[in-house]
Order: structure tokens, then C-alpha cells, then sequence
């Protein structure tokens, strides 16, 4: 494929002194992945004229979206706007077919008919139908939309309709190209006028998609069962070889009926080894449907690129609104469980979010047969929500997560057993740095504490929780169980945002600045930090930028680039660096807005600890708050308050400093603050247990 840009483009076409088509129309529809026409006069036809670029959009994965007004007359259509859908359906039924019979008087009516077929039929071609409701007139634009796979345009204007007939008039048409200064607001404004028409919001017109009898026309002219062209479907998938790990994690798999959890810790593989399981179950059995679920919507994007890559094909992305997709899915079971065009894998990927709507899950209930469900980051699924889209009929289940086991959620942790049944593969992170999969790291507790004002507060809600406590029960209701939690959490964020943070991560940077150490830095902070941190760094000398859910998909990319090779120095990140964004070229980071939530943790550090080329380690700098004794000791409860704030750091730090190269070094750090409370102790106890027994103690104490 070429870029737009790399195709030499007039600035006006005229049928009097070139070929269109081929010097035009082919070699852009032969490098699109997505065309939209809006034309007056459409004929299949002009299928067979540009044939040759309409196979390479196919192979491309692209789609074409066609707005096009049928020949007939004023009562046809009349009677049409007034009748009901289906009225519509067979009526134009008859003007198309009519109209059909009418132009293909030609040798290759049969070729172009049936090329014309199978788009439809495969959704590559999404056609819809444009009425006038004045009943006075007929749709008769001619524009055409183009975008390459760098997201240039090329929009054209003119008399030309995609006829036979448009080949022998003389017909001129104007281009636009979204990379020559200047021509941007005509391209946003053609651009605007389709997509008003596409979404029904132009009031003199309207419009309606292509009904299943339309599209059943059309499949009955196709005369052969195969293909004219090859989909990315059909294309040779990309062969990837099982390393040892993944042959063993599969074997387990099928061993367990083709059910269970693969814990592996981030960065070692998980969505890989998940689509190597799923391409040996439709070996097996020839013929699978594949819904995969994500927990957030670039994670979406990430793992349809991921199985483009291995299976050749574009998966249908079901997120955002409903209407970019119900219709889509259902079209999709349909010819699945029908057979329909020889469809045996078909593959969709969705956000537990939408998987998990009564909407979603009553039309995945009806695939028929083989489904699979590959479930990323599965300890989501284990409460709220997010249980519904864990339906019966997936006879084949598969779970991703570092963190299978919910930390004091048996609850949680029992609903995802029972679904997917055990763990049947683990690679621990231990592991992954010891088989050189994740890179090794050093762990850096930095001991900070908090300020009178945090520490009073921290008094007066504990002080809350606990008379609450007194009256929550099973028998309590919902808003006061709710209550109770708000107020946890506000102690909680005391912690995490602790202010003594800010200065204590700034004056660590400013001590850097000054070495050969100081590019490919991630900070994480807490929520509403992010500018307060952003903006003294930056002036510290890093070329710094902030990464947060303010900034655009399209910015991310390229914010992301940028900081992989060096240009941004710096990035101040939350919570959407969690999971799924990827930023192996990570060495440094330094950990300010950390809560006690297991998961959130130990997906961050995963995220550091990816392999990049010239990475052979990785910092990790922990602010651990710790009380202090000058202040704790104004308090009459102080030493219970301590213990509590001390409870709820140390898991964290246990596990970070279990897996370090600088275990025994970052231990002692802590050791020294423990000592004062005779809690030394706790350091060799397992993190997951001591979380577990804080929060029992914690629930009797109060």
C-alpha cells in the first residue's frame, strides 16, 4: 500500500483528455481503507470499471459507505416515504432490479453482478438510500471521499456519477487533498455534508440503509460460491511459533476441556498465548466465533491489531454507541450460525462494559455453535456489572490477569473460578525476570509523612468509620453501606495524596537532572496532581508532558513515540497508564499516587518492567508513607493510627521489594521505621495474607 501522498494527483480531471478511473479512482480506492461516495446515479457497473482498486480496499480490510438515488417515479417514491419498512424493502426491490436489468446490457454484467453481490454481502459495501421528501426531486451529488492508513484525504467534486455511461460524457471533476495547505476547511466541509447525509441529519432527505431483501437481490445474481477477490479472511495467516511457555500454558488449557485462567505476570505474553490457544481451537474443530473483552476502550483497538496481525482479518469492534454496531453483530451471527458465504470464524472484540449489557449478551446467547470468549485483565469480571457477560453458552473460556485472585474478595475470586474453573497456567513475575522475558529491577522506598492537617483528618474519619461501623450490617441499606465506603475512601486518598509527595518526588528529579540518567521518566501521581506535578518539573529543565484522560487518542500516539525516543523525557501519568498502554522504553519511575488496591500496583509495575532495546533494568522509586512519631504522639489514639497507616503501605511495599534485585537493601529501609513500633515482623509475612489480615482486623476493629 501507498500513502496518499505518494501518488501524483491532479487538480481537476476531465473524462475529454484523461481515464478517470484508472488514473484516478483505482490507484486511490487501491491504497483506501475506508471510501464514501455520495453519488446520484450508481450502477454495478462501475464495479466491474474499477475492479482492480476495488480488490485491493478488499484486501486492505477496508469499507465502502455508498449513499445513491435510484431512477423512479414521483408515486414510487411517494409511496415508499408512506409505507412501512418493509413496503420500502419491496419496492425498491423492484426499482433496483429493475434498474439492474436495464443497464447490464453488456458482456461482463454477469462478473460485474456478481463482484457487486459479494461486497454487499460481506459488508464491505454499506448502502444506503437517499430520498428527496419534497417528492419533487432526486439525490444528484457527486462527491467522493478517500482515506489512506495515515488518515490523509482526498476528496473529489464534480458531475462524474459511477456509471457505463459517466465513461462516454464528458464529466470534470476537482480534487482535494488534506495535506496541501489551505485545503482543509473545503475537505472538512465535504466531509460534514456526508456524514450528515450518512447519519440522517439533513432534513431534505430521507434516508434509510439497504434492507436485508435488498441485499438478498443482490446475493441471488452471484453466480459462483467463491469470492471474486480475497478477504483478509482468506488471506495466509502469519505463522507464529509457540515458545516453550505458551506450548505448555495451551497444553494445560486443552487439558482442562478448553477452560481456565492463564496468570502471567504483565509483559510476558498473556494476549499472544490467548490467540494461539484460540487459532488450535478452530483448527480443531474448522469453524469458531470469538468474542474477546477488554476493560477499556484503547485496550479494544490494541487487541484488534494483535489479531489482525496473527489471523489476517479485521474483527468487528463492538464499543461506543450501539448504532455503530447492533446491526453489524447481528449480521455477523447470522450468517454464522447460517453459514451464510462460508462463514466459519468470525471474531469481535468488546469492553466489559458494553459485553456485559442485556443487549450484547442476549445476541452472543444465540451463536449456535463453538463460542469463545478470550477475557483480558479477567479479575474485572468478578463483580458489578460486569458478572452479566459471563453467559453460560461460551463453551470455550479463557482468562488473562496478573492478578487472578481478587486481595479480599473471595466472593469476586469465587465467581471467576466457577466461571473459567482454575488457573490453569501461571508465570510468575519472579519467574519472567529470571527467563530474561521482563527486564530485573531495583525497588526504592522513599519514607514520607503526613503533614498535622492530613494526620487530623485522618483522625476525624477514622473516628467516623468507626461509629458508622457500629450500625452497618447485612440488614443496612444500600446508601448506607455506600456512606460507610465514601468515607474509606476519602481516608484512603489522605494517604495517596499525601502533599509532603510533591516536593519529595521534585527534589529526587532535581538531583537527576544534573546526571546522564534523566530521559524515559514516568511519574505517577494521584488524581488532581497531575498539574500541580507537571508544571515544576518542567521547569526543573525535562521536557515533560502529561498523560491523562484529557488527552486525545491521536495525541497519545503521539506523545507515547516521543517519549520512546527520548524527545519528552518526562511523562505525568494516572490511572490510564494502568492497563493495556504499552511503554516498554520506561527505565525510571517514581510511584506518588499508589493506593493499597493490589491490582492497580502490580499492573504498574508490570508496565515498567517490559523489555526495550538498550533497557537492562529499571528504578522504581516508592513514596511510603510512614507515620511520624512528633506528630502521632499529640494524638491520645496516635499508636493506633500509626498501625493503620502502616497497615495499609506495607503489603505494597512487601511484594515490590519480593521480586527486586535489591530485595534485602529496600527491606532494611523499612525495617528502621518498624522497629520503633516492634512490627519488624511483618516483614516476612506473604503481602496477599497481610492485606488479608489488615482488612479482617481492620472490619473487627471497627
Amino acid at each position: 500500500m501507498e500513502s496518499f501522498k505518494d501518488l501524483k494527483i491532479d487538480l481537476v480531471y476531465e473524462t475529454s483528455t484523461s481515464n478517470i478511473n484508472n488514473k484516478l479512482m483505482i490507484p486511490l480506492l487501491s491504497n483506501s481503507k475506508l471510501y464514501r461516495r455520495g453519488v446520484g446515479y450508481f450502477s454495478a457497473s462501475w464495479i466491474q470499471l474499477v475492479s482492480k482498486g476495488l480488490y485491493g480496499i478488499v484486501e486492505n480490510g477496508g469499507k465502502i459507505q455508498l449513499i445513491t438515488s435510484p431512477k423512479m417515479s414521483d408515486e414510487e417514491w411517494n409511496a415508499i416515504r408512506t409505507g412501512t419498512i418493509a413496503q420500502k424493502d419491496e419496492l425498491l426491490k423492484s426499482i433496483i432490479k429493475k434498474t439492474i436489468d436495464r443497464e447490464f446490457q453488456v458482456a461482463d454484467r454477469k462478473e460485474a453482478l456478481n463482484l457487486f453481490s459479494w461486497l454487499i454481502a460481506d459488508g464491505i459495501i454499506e448502502l444506503k438510500i437517499a430520498i428527496c421528501k419534497d417528492n419533487n426531486g432526486d439525490y444528484h451529488d457527486k462527491l467522493a471521499i478517500f482515506e489512506d492508513f495515515e488518515n490523509n484525504v482526498v476528496v473529489l467534486h464534480g458531475s462524474l456519477n459511477d456509471s457505463l455511461q459517466a465513461t462516454f460524457n464528458g464529466e470534470g471533476i476537482t480534487t482535494f487533498k488534506s495535506w496541501i495547505p489551505g485545503q482543509d476547511d473545503y475537505i472538512c466541509e465535504h466531509v460534514k455534508r456526508f456524514d450528515e447525509m450518512w447519519n440522517q441529519e439533513n432534513d431534505f432527505y430521507e434516508i434509510f440503509p439497504a434492507s436485508e431483501a435488498i441485499t438478498k437481490l443482490f446475493t441471488d445474481y452471484a453466480y459462483s460460491n467463491e469470492r471474486p477477490y480475497k478477504t483478509q479472511q482468506q488471506k495466509q495467516k502469519k505463522k507464529i511459533e509457540k515458545r516453550d511457555y505458551q506450548e505448555e500454558a495451551i497444553n494445560s488449557l486443552k487439558e482442562n476441556n478448553w477452560r481456565g485462567i492463564f496468570s502471567m505476570a504483565t509483559g510476558t505474553g498473556k494476549t499472544i498465548t490467548s490467540l494461539l490457544a484460540l487459532n488450535d481451537i478452530y483448527d480443531e474443530n474448522k469453524k469458531c466465533f470469538v468474542v474477546i473483552y477488554a476493560p477499556l476502550t484503547h485496550l479494544v483497538e490494541q487487541w484488534s491489531k494483535e489479531f489482525e496481525n496473527m489471523f489476517g482479518f479485521t474483527p468487528l469492534l463492538c464499543y461506543n454507541a450501539k448504532s455503530s454496531w447492533v446491526d453489524k453483530l447481528n449480521r455477523q451471527i447470522r450468517n454464522y450460525n447460517n453459514n451464510i458465504n462460508n462463514t466459519n470464524f468470525v471474531a469481535v472484540i468488546t469492553t466489559y462494559a458494553t459485553g456485559s449489557m442485556e443487549e450484547f449478551t442476549t445476541m452472543i446467547s444465540r451463536v449456535n455453535k463453538n463460542l469463545c470468549m478470550i477475557a483480558d485483565e479477567c479479575h474485572n469480571i468478578g463483580s458489578g456489572e460486569y458478572k452479566k457477560a459471563m453467559i453460560e453458552q461460551f463453551k470455550y473460556r479463557i482468562g488473562l490477569s496478573a492478578t487472578p485472585v481478587r486481595w479480599l474478595d473471595p466472593e469476586g475470586t469465587k465467581i471467576i473460578m466457577d466461571f473459567f474453573d482454575k488457573v490453569v497456567y501461571e508465570y510468575s513475575l519472579k519467574k519472567a525476570i529470571e527467563n530474561n522475558k521482563l527486564v530485573k529491577y531495583f525497588y526504592y522506598p522513599q519514607i514520607v509523612s503526613l503533614n498535622y492537617d492530613e494526620y487530623y483528618r485522618y483522625n476525624e474519619l477514622t473516628s467516623k468509620i468507626a461509629k458508622m461501623s457500629t450500625f452497618i450490617n447485612e440488614d443496612s441499606t444500600d446508601d448506607e453501606k455506600e456512606k460507610l465506603n465514601r468515607i474509606r475512601q476519602e481516608r484512603a486518598k489522605i494517604i495517596v495524596l499525601a502533599d509532603s509527595k510533591k516536593q519529595y518526588t521534585v527534589d529526587l528529579l532535581k538531583e537527576r537532572i544534573s546526571t546522564d540518567d534523566k530521559s524515559h521518566i514516568l511519574v505517577y501521581c494521584g488524581e488532581k496532581q497531575i498539574d500541580e506535578m507537571t508544571v515544576p518539573i518542567s521547569r526543573l529543565g525535562y521536557k515533560t508532558h502529561k498523560f491523562d484522560s484529557t488527552v486525545s487518542i491521536k495525541d497519545r500516539e503521539d506523545i507515547l513515540k516521543a517519549f520512546d525516543d527520548g524527545r519528552l523525557e518526562v511523562l505525568v501519568a494516572i490511572r490510564c497508564l494502568d492497563e493495556g498502554v504499552d511503554v516498554p522504553s520506561t527505565k525510571i519511575a517514581y510511584f506518588m499516587g499508589s493506593n493499597s488496591n493490589p491490582k492497580q500496583f502490580i499492573q504498574r509495575r508490570g508496565r515498567i518492567l517490559r523489555k526495550c532495546e538498550g533497557k537492562q533494568y529499571a528504578e522504581i522509586y516508592d513514596m511510603i508513607v510512614m507515620p511520624d512519631k512528633n506528630i502521632s504522639s499529640r494524638f491520645e489514639n496516635g499508636d493506633a493510627l500509626d498501625l493503620s497507616i502502616i497497615n495499609k503501605e506495607l503489603p505494597r511495599l512487601l511484594e515490590f521489594a519480593s521480586c527486586a534485585s535489591n530485595e534485602v537493601e529496600a527491606m532494611n529501609i523499612v525495617k528502621r521505621e518498624l522497629e520503633q513500633y516492634d512490627l519488624d515482623y511483618l516483614l516476612h509475612i506473604d503481602p496477599a495474607e497481610l492485606y488479608k489480615q489488615v482488612k479482617e482486623g481492620e472490619e473487627e476493629d471497627e
